[in-house]
Protein backbone atom coordinates (compact mmCIF):
# COMPACT_ATOMS: atom_id res chain seq x y z
CA UNK A 1 0.00 0.00 0.00
CA UNK A 2 1.20 3.54 -1.04
CA UNK A 3 1.78 5.99 1.74
CA UNK A 4 0.69 9.39 1.13
CA UNK A 5 3.93 10.65 0.09
CA UNK A 6 4.79 7.69 -2.03
CA UNK A 7 1.36 8.90 -3.34
CA UNK A 8 1.91 12.29 -4.02
CA UNK A 9 5.62 11.41 -5.31
CA UNK A 10 3.84 8.85 -8.13
CA UNK A 11 1.24 11.72 -9.27
CA UNK A 12 3.87 14.31 -9.38
CA UNK A 13 6.69 12.21 -11.05
CA UNK A 14 3.93 10.46 -13.79
CA UNK A 15 2.95 14.32 -14.72
CA UNK A 16 -0.66 12.95 -15.18
CA UNK A 17 -3.51 11.09 -14.09
CA UNK A 18 -5.89 8.94 -16.26
CA UNK A 19 -9.26 9.19 -15.97
CA UNK A 20 -11.25 6.40 -17.17
CA UNK A 21 -14.83 6.30 -17.09
CA UNK A 22 -16.15 3.73 -19.61
CA UNK A 23 -19.77 2.01 -19.38
CA UNK A 24 -18.12 -1.54 -19.13
CA UNK A 25 -15.16 -2.63 -17.25
CA UNK A 26 -13.94 -4.92 -19.87
CA UNK A 27 -13.32 -1.39 -22.18
CA UNK A 28 -11.74 0.46 -18.99
CA UNK A 29 -9.73 -2.49 -18.47
CA UNK A 30 -7.90 -3.01 -21.72
CA UNK A 31 -7.89 1.38 -21.63
CA UNK A 32 -6.02 0.84 -18.23
CA UNK A 33 -3.52 -1.85 -19.57
CA UNK A 34 -2.49 0.63 -22.45
CA UNK A 35 -2.36 3.28 -20.19
CA UNK A 36 0.04 0.88 -18.29
CA UNK A 37 2.20 -0.12 -21.06
CA UNK A 38 2.55 3.12 -22.37
CA UNK A 39 3.83 4.86 -18.86
CA UNK A 40 1.32 5.78 -17.21
CA UNK A 41 1.52 5.22 -13.36
CA UNK A 42 -1.73 6.59 -11.79
CA UNK A 43 -5.59 6.33 -12.22
CA UNK A 44 -8.59 7.29 -11.46
CA UNK A 45 -11.32 4.42 -12.20
CA UNK A 46 -15.00 6.19 -11.84
CA UNK A 47 -17.11 4.16 -9.47
CA UNK A 48 -19.81 4.78 -11.84
CA UNK A 49 -18.27 1.82 -13.99
CA UNK A 50 -20.27 -1.96 -13.34
CA UNK A 51 -17.68 -4.10 -11.80
CA UNK A 52 -15.01 -1.09 -11.11
CA UNK A 53 -14.28 -2.80 -8.00
CA UNK A 54 -13.18 -5.90 -9.00
CA UNK A 55 -11.14 -3.43 -11.45
CA UNK A 56 -9.16 -1.66 -9.03
CA UNK A 57 -8.14 -4.66 -7.13
CA UNK A 58 -7.12 -6.28 -10.34
CA UNK A 59 -4.86 -3.13 -11.38
CA UNK A 60 -3.61 -2.29 -7.77
CA UNK A 61 -0.40 -4.22 -7.93
CA UNK A 62 0.56 -2.46 -11.25
CA UNK A 63 -0.42 1.30 -10.80
CA UNK A 64 -1.24 3.75 -8.33
CA UNK A 65 -5.09 3.49 -8.86
CA UNK A 66 -7.24 6.43 -7.25
CA UNK A 67 -11.46 5.49 -7.10
CA UNK A 68 -13.64 7.96 -8.58
CA UNK A 69 -16.46 8.80 -6.20
CA UNK A 70 -19.74 8.87 -8.45
CA UNK A 71 -21.73 12.27 -7.26
CA UNK A 72 -25.69 12.71 -6.78
CA UNK A 73 -27.09 15.99 -7.44
CA UNK A 74 -28.54 17.95 -4.77
CA UNK A 75 -31.71 19.77 -4.86
CA UNK A 76 -29.96 23.32 -4.98
CA UNK A 77 -28.06 21.63 -8.30
CA UNK A 78 -24.64 21.25 -6.55
CA UNK A 79 -23.33 18.01 -6.69
CA UNK A 80 -22.21 15.26 -3.69
CA UNK A 81 -19.68 12.78 -3.45
CA UNK A 82 -21.46 9.42 -2.36
CA UNK A 83 -18.93 6.85 -1.55
CA UNK A 84 -19.74 3.17 -1.86
CA UNK A 85 -17.11 1.08 -0.43
CA UNK A 86 -17.28 -2.63 0.41
CA UNK A 87 -14.57 -2.18 3.51
CA UNK A 88 -11.94 -3.64 0.99
CA UNK A 89 -11.00 -0.44 -0.49
CA UNK A 90 -6.86 -1.31 -2.53
CA UNK A 91 -7.16 2.13 -3.75
CA UNK A 92 -4.25 4.51 -2.32
CA UNK A 93 -6.99 7.50 -1.57
CA UNK A 94 -10.58 8.58 -2.80
CA UNK A 95 -11.52 11.32 -5.43
CA UNK A 96 -14.26 13.05 -6.14
CA UNK A 97 -15.20 15.63 -8.86
CA UNK A 98 -15.70 19.78 -6.99
CA UNK A 99 -18.00 21.23 -8.73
Amino acid sequence: MFTKLATLSTIEASGAVLIIRLPDADTAERVAHAAIEGGFRAMKVTLSIPGAVDLIHRLADRILVVAGLPTDEQPDGSAAATPRSDGDDPTSFPASPIR
